[in-house]
């Protein structure tokens, strides 16, 4: 799970921003408004820092690697592939570590070109918290596997039984459920008012609304199938992501209204 995860983090990064010649594009930075650049409304202006691009897909390989000695060793039965997938993940560990570092010194000063338009511009971290987000969360991410590895024992016994951990998921998602619901429909009001429509599948209207029907089907399966344990917490899971991209993700890779927010 893990691996996956920095795996989905660095695909998305590399898929979304590499450029051909193996640069990383990253958002034009105004350092005296402390904005972000635009071509024109909606659209942002991206500087290209050379090379860059090519280091996170090495990364993105590397941290790719213990799934395959993992997905191996299942296929194998083979018990000694695993222990390559854990030295996989501490070497993963060490590069994700430079990358990021790579990434702080190059994208926090310089000027840099742009595919869209002539000259050199500045950029700035403040105008990519979604690649150094992500590159932060995969070292984190990493770093809780190793953890959990070596103390998974002491770890488990601090955490409340997997009854009790499915409970207050449960009642937490019943509880915020409404207050979703409330935040759509007034947003959907503010909308009419402002611009007069309640809804024009802006794409982050779109995604508040597959959150609220992932969590909608949630419940509808708690309540009506029963589901429990394993089943009902990889929805919970899937509920938590869907968030987080529409928060994250939607803004900083699907223009629209909402590009600001």
């Amino acid at each position: 799970m893990t691996s996956a995860s920095t795996v989905v983090i660095y695909a998305s990064i590399v898929f979304t921003r590499f450029e051909k010649w193996g640069g990383l594009n990253l958002v034009a930075w105004n350092p005296e408004q402390k904005s972000e650049i635009f071509l024109y409304k909606n659209v942002r202006l991206f500087v290209t820092i050379p090379d860059l691009g090519w280091l996170v897909t090495l990364t993105l390989l590397v941290v790719a690697s213990p799934l395959v000695f993992y997905g191996l060793a299942r296929w194998k039965d083979n018990h000694s592939l695993l222990m390559l997938a854990n030295r996989a993940v501490f070497l993963s560990i060490l590069l994700q570590a430079m990358t990021l570092v790579i990434f702080l010194v190059r994208a926090r000063d310089g000027r840099y070109p742009s595919l869209d338009a002539e000259g050199l511009f500045p950029t700035s971290l403040a105008a990519s918290p979604f690649i150094l987000s992500g590159l932060v969360g995969g070292v984190f991410i990493s770093l809780l596997y190793l953890l959990l590895l070596w103390r998974r024992p002491g770890l488990e016994g601090l955490l409340p039984s997997a009854d009790d951990l499915d409970r207050i998921t449960y009642k937490t998602i019943g509880l915020a459920f409404p207050l979703l619901t409330l935040m759509i429909a007034s947003g959907a009001y503010w909308a009419n008012q402002t611009w007069g429509s309640y809804w024009s599948w802006d794409p982050k209207e779109t995604w508040a609304a597959i959150t609220w029907l992932v969590y909608a089907l949630y419940l509808h399966m708690r309540i009506t199938r029963g589901w429990r344990g394993r089943r009902a917490a990889y929805f919970a899971i899937l509920g938590f992501a869907v968030v987080m991209f529409t928060f994250f993700g939607v803004t900083y890779l699907l223009p629209g209204l909402h590009a600001y927010a």
